[in-house]
Parts: C-alpha cells; structure tokens; sequence
C-alpha cells in the first residue's frame, strides 16, 4: 500500500535527518515507528505528505508515484495525517470544526461519515456540538482531532504520537477507540509513538528509527520486551 525507497529529506539540502529510508506498509497492517527524540520519526511523516521543504527518494501509495504531490493530492487518495498535539481550531465550535475538515462534501454524505464515526467518540455523546473547541478538556480536543481527520475517510492513517500530552486515562481511550476504528474499518495505520509499551500492544510491526535510519523491522511478538527495546535502542 505504501513503499518508501531510499528517501533522504531534511529542512535544508545540505543536510539531511533521513538518511535513506526504505519501508513497505502492506494494506490493513499497522506499522509503529519508534526511536529516540531527533530520531527523525515525525519528520518521515512529514516527508510522506510532502510537507518538508527537501527530500529524495521515492514513495509510492497504491500504486501512485506520491513523491512529488502536493498536500492536497496526497488527502486526495485518502492518506490522511494526525499531527502531533491534535489539531484543532479553538475559536470555532466542534461541529464546526468537523465540518471544515470534512470539506465541501455534500449534505447527506456528511451526515452519513458523522453518524458512522460518532459511535466510537464517547466524548461527543457528553457535549454540546455548538461548544468551541477551546472549553474542551486535552483529551477531547485529542478526540476531536482524530474525528476530523477520520472525516476525510482515509484508507491509511498515519498518527504522530497520538499519546502526547494525554493522561494515562486519556491515552487508554485514544487506543481503545483506534483499536475499534481498525477493528471495524480496516484502516491500515503507521503509527509514530513515544510510548513504546502502547506501541508494541497496538502494532502489527515495529521499526526501529535511530539517527534517521531504519534499524529492523520486527513482528511486534518478536521484538521482546519493553525493557529490552528502552535498553538496546534508546540508552
């Protein structure tokens, strides 16, 4: 679904923080990329959607060559981005947020995504949609970020620490509500986390990202413990 061939990108051309990257996300997997901060995890998302200002390589979505695509383009095969920290816009209402993310689709569709993936966002049963997403708590504007980006109906997701920030509550239902999403919608996910322990529980694979180079890719039941990743990868 997704092939990386020895991408190398950076913010300048003179010096890079991937230093030729080479994956493959097979449709319906979940891939969990993890490292040391300065690793270069979030920066290969960013490479991915083409929003870094220098790259090499060569990535292919479905069989389409994305590698110089715009944004827009990208969303446009339904690859979709959750950024780091949940993105919201305070000033407007949850509803209204929902709604500029779903973009200029009509009436009944939108109304059909909303009712289809309200049942996995408890928050929402607990709110008023006319509530700016300012008064919301850290953890619903978590959700609420996740629900507009699930709006633009993606067939691959990439999440960008999904858990920062959050309550250890608050984290166990961001994962409940992902692990349901994959359940039921066969989503495939790469996955960017800190936390190494809901990484290893969530994924189907793990990469392991040191100075921006892909270590190993593992299986998640062959990687071992937490510990033994903590100890081998991030000492």
């Amino acid at each position: 679904m997704l092939e990386i061939q020895n991408l190398k990108a950076g913010y300048r051309p003179d010096h890079n923080i991937l230093h030729g990257i080479d994956l493959e996300i097979k449709q319906g997997e979940a891939l969990a990329v993890i490292g040391q901060n300065g690793a270069g995890k979030s920066t290969l998302a960013k490479a991915i959607v083409n929003t870094l200002p220098y790259k090499t390589g060569k990535m292919f979505f479905n069989n389409n060559d994305i590698t110089k695509k715009t944004v827009q383009q990208i969303i446009n095969l339904r690859l979709a981005y959750f950024m780091q920290g949940g993105q919201t816009f305070p000033h407007l209402t949850v509803k209204e947020n929902i709604q500029f993310a779903a973009g200029n689709i009509n009436k009944t569709v939108f109304e059909q995504r909303f009712d289809e993936l309200k049942q996995y966002f408890d928050f929402l049963k607990k709110i008023n949609l006319r509530t700016e997403a300012s008064y919301l708590s850290g953890g619903e504007k978590h959700q609420l970020a996740l629900f507009m980006v699930l709006m633009k109906n993606p067939v691959f997701l990439i999440l960008d620490e999904p858990s920062a920030g959050l309550s250890p509550a608050n984290v166990q239902i961001m994962y409940n509500t992902l692990n349901k999403l994959r359940q039921n919608n066969k989503i495939t996910i790469m996955l960017i986390e800190q936390n190494v322990e809901k990484a290893l529980e969530f994924a189907d694979k793990v990469a392991l990202l040191k100075t921006g180079k892909i270590e190993k890719v593992l299986k998640t039941d062959k990687v071992g413990t937490t510990e033994d990743i903590n100890k081998f990868y991030f000492s």
